[in-house]
């Protein structure tokens, strides 16, 4: 068919659709629907997303958090999540906006013959389902038993993944109906799987996997082999799975059709094709994974899980599959209709240990997070670290009643000289080897990440975290300028065109980090109170290097694009900094500042007509502060008392307050108003990836007899830009 019929074509459809509607019925979508020719493609909808540490969850996507290429309000139409080819892009979704907690936009498809076919559909009603594919830029986690509150009103209750900044790819146009967030929570997983695939080859070695094998079947034949006590004893189910891999592709060339019939002129005859075609595709992967989790004695519920999201392709299915094998004990237990796998008695020990023992070190050091909890912890939660080291050389055949201390904390810690005098003839128990290390590192390591979460900061009130880079390289933050306002444009006359100007700031990661040593000596004389303090205290101080960090960079006033400090009134923007001597936050002074931020200019020379969000105070002001925003009326020195506050409980001109004694180690007297990050580039903190929390890595060093704990995170913050910012300062 030629371009102009099918053209031609897709208008009657459309004035066909638009006299009489199509109703898919049949399919139940949360969103999707075509509402005023615009498709909703992701809401704040809360959904359920499974996290490695803390198990099921919601996640929420805020529509204020979204982040848009280059600010360019317009996705590309990708098919079914694949934009590995441009081949693939059916045309563009456009005029987005955000209605609610619904992200909306226009669907415009391209002139050519194959995008045109996928117009023909989605006008049809065929395929009218939109899902987004998106990069999370930051997070923020609602404990159980705490809320947050959506700026619709919707109540978010803990536990809970609230994304607070996220960039969206494009929007792929789906077969069948998806969750809104499907497509943003798969692209999460995938991030979660390329960083844990080490970890996962780990465990499954563990297992007894053999040496070199990665084929995702083989793993799966081989965990069902190993649960039912011999390597293929579910060779019916095997033969079944192998049928079903190939068969969707093959049986998909086999239904398609020749070229030249393809190009049949019946457009209405391709579409049910193609449908009819995607529909037995749907179904063979739906039996292939049906298939494998038959095949790992897997629950029916978890392979529904599985089939019902649409984002999870055969190959995510098998990992997931793996995934769910490993975490559970391997042997025979049979619970109702679920074949489980029996936990090893070595498993089970170090499963309790390392759960009582971080219950242990919890105590004193942290408050609000909640210890792991395992069967038989209770043994462990009161142990001293000695006790635990016995009971480690216990579990190795040792005897520690026979044995002194010093040999017994050595033999625990590893120590290859002692354990070759003392485990001659025990060749089989050399495999509760590194128990012990184990235990502590997960104890520690836990303790420190908890200590982190907990330790107070307030950088994230007015920094954004952008996304984490892969290496120590130059990072160049690109500063846009605003759109220039559009000009009248005469009759016959041509639109002129407006082009964006940028300018870059240009800044690094470096690495930060410190050590501590669990000796022989501490493990001997039973000092676990110091042991556990440490990892607690360097958690904390961690946070607060990343405190130190942001106010070291901007209290600096650095030099910024324009080559002017950021404080400056010699900026060609506008001045950002009080025409008087720095006085206390006052209803007189905050005028002074909004006054001053609406005034700033963009790069094109407009009035950016800001507005700031936060108001940074020392400890100093932290109490006039809270006053001030926190009061209901205005007291005026003439008496004229009762005039509503424009900074306070209801006002105009709401702000969140900031106060950190870094500002008074500066200098006590100053203070600013900070725009959102959201409106304007203000300033940034980026990690190096893997290490948005510090990372514990440990060694042991016979030559001292002890553990060495290394405490590192990689990082940078820069200032971007200086109109997001204003200073009643010197």
């Amino acid at each position: 068919m030629k371009k102009q019929d099918l053209i031609k074509r897709r208008k009657e459809l459309d004035a066909r659709h638009q006299a009489k509607p199509i109703e898919c019925g049949l399919i139940v979508r949360q969103f999707g629907a075509v509402k005023d020719g615009r498709a909703v493609i992701a809401t704040e909808t809360p959904i359920d997303i499974y996290d490695q540490e803390r198990g099921w969850i919601k996640q929420v996507l805020l529509m204020d958090g979204v982040r848009f290429r280059n600010d360019k309000k317009q996705l590309p139409i990708v098919d079914s999540h694949n934009d590995r080819t441009v081949r693939n892009v059916f045309g563009s979704i456009r005029n987005i906006v955000i209605e609610g907690d619904e992200l909306l936009g226009l669907p415009d498809f391209a002139s050519d013959a194959d995008s045109q076919m996928v117009a023909t559909r989605y006008t049809e009603g065929h395929l009218n389902d939109f899902s987004i594919d998106a990069q999370i830029l930051e997070r923020q986690f609602v404990r159980e038993g705490q809320t947050y509150t959506t700026r619709q009103g919707k109540v978010i209750e803990g536990p809970a993944e609230i994304v607070t900044a996220w960039q969206p790819h494009n929007a792929s146009i789906c077969a069948t109906g998806a969750d809104p967030n499907s497509t943003v929570r798969r692209s999460y997983d995938q991030e979660r799987v390329e960083r844990m695939d080490e970890s996962l080859m780990a465990t499954l070695k563990g297992l007894g996997l053999p040496e070199g094998m990665t084929d995702p079947m083989q793993i799966i034949v081989y965990l069902a082999g190993k649960a039912a006590g011999q390597a293929g004893s579910d060779a019916a189910p095997m033969q079944q799975v192998e049928s079903m891999m190939d068969k969707p592709e093959d049986a998909m060339r086999a239904e398609e059709k020749p070229e030249e019939a393809m190009r049949m002129e019946d457009t209405e005859k391709k579409v049910e094709a193609e449908v009819a075609r995607q529909l037995k595709a749907h179904d063979d992967r739906r039996k292939t994974i049906v298939a494998h989790c038959t095949l790992a004695k897997l629950e029916r519920s978890f392979a529904d899980a599985l089939v019902d999201d649409p984002s999870v392709t055969v190959e995510i299915a098998q990992e997931r599959i793996i995934r769910k094998m490993a975490s559970q004990p391997l042997g025979g237990s049979v619970e109702g209709s679920h074949i489980g796998f029996g936990e090893s008695e070595q498993d089970k020990f170090e499963n309790a240990a390392k759960a009582g023992f971080t219950q242990r070190c919890f105590q004193g050091t942290v408050k609000r997070t909640a210890a792991p909890k395992s069967e038989g912890a209770s043994h462990f939660a009161n142990l001293g670290v000695y006790r635990l080291a016995e009971a480690c050389v216990r579990r190795m055949g040792v005897d520690p009643e026979k044995h002194t201390k010093k040999d017994i904390a050595r033999m625990a810690m590893g120590h290859a000289p002692t354990l070759n005098t003392v485990k001659r003839g025990l060749a089989d128990a050399y495999h509760t080897t590194g128990s012990f290390q184990n235990i502590l590192f997960d104890g520690l390591n836990n303790t420190l990440r908890a200590a982190y979460e907990e330790a107070p900061y307030t950088w994230s009130s007015w920094v954004r975290q952008r996304q984490s880079v892969e290496d120590f390289k130059d990072i160049h933050a690109t500063q846009l300028s605003e759109f220039q306002n559009l000009e009248v444009v005469p009759e016959s006359q041509k639109y002129p065109e407006k082009k964006l100007s940028d300018r870059r700031k240009t800044y690094n990661i470096d690495k930060f980090g410190a050590n501590f040593s669990v000796t022989w000596e501490t493990i001997i004389n039973d000092n676990l109170d110091a042991m556990a303090r440490i990892p607690s205290m360097q958690g904390v101080a961690a946070r607060r290097t990343q405190e130190q960090l942001v106010y070291d960079t901007f209290l600096s006033n650095p030099m910024m694009p324009d080559n002017v400090v950021l404080f400056s009134a010699s900026h060609t923007s506008g001045s950002n900094i009080t025409a008087t001597s720095p006085a206390a936050p006052s209803e007189t002074t905050l005028d002074e500042g909004f006054e001053l931020m609406a005034k700033q200019k963009g790069l094109n020379g407009s009035v950016l007509n800001l507005v700031p969000s936060v108001l940074l105070v020392p400890q100093r002001y932290a109490s006039t502060a809270l006053r001030i925003t926190n009061s209901l009326s205005f007291a005026q020195t003439n008496g004229n008392e009762g005039i509503s506050s424009l900074y306070g409980v209801n006002g105009v001109r709401p702000l969140q307050v900031v106060a950190t004694a870094l500002l008074d180690n500066n200098n006590a007297t100053n203070w600013y108003l900070i725009a959102s990050n959201s409106v304007v580039d203000t300033a940034e903190i980026v990690f190096l990836q893997g290490e948005e929390s510090p990372v514990l890595e440990n060694e042991w060093t016979m030559l001292s007899d002890k553990y060495d704990f290394k405490i590192r995170q990689s990082m940078g913050c820069a200032m971007i830009d200086h109109v997001g910012f204003y200073g009643n300062r010197t």
